[in-house]
């Protein structure tokens, strides 16, 4: 994993090996849905996920501008308090 700031700009690398017996698996899954939303909702325009598979290994690369504040007030209203667990609406399926 690497963990960089550079004018404003975090960015985040990280890195899989990938078992080549197993089948495939989609990169696409059900969390990572769940971080896109989180992601749109939290960091709205100025964020990047991407995702790359190539033989044996898997690639996340995430950008996010830190320069745009985030109304966090906003962000706290549309929260929903469950069993002391913090649920954001836009992050369920």
């Amino acid at each position: 994993m690497e963990i960089s700031l550079e004018e404003n700009i975090l960015t985040m690398k990280l890195m899989n090996g990938v078992d080549s017996d197993k089948p495939e698996q989609p990169i696409v899954s059900d969390e990572m849905i769940n971080v896109q939303k989180r992601l749109q909702h939290l960091y709205p325009g100025s964020h990047a996920l991407k995702m790359f598979t190539e033989q044996e290994i898997c690639m996340t690369l995430l950008k996010i501008n830190l320069t745009k504040k985030t109304d966090l007030q906003s962000v706290l209203s549309s929260t929903i308090f469950n069993n002391n667990q913090l649920i954001s609406e836009s992050a369920i399926n």
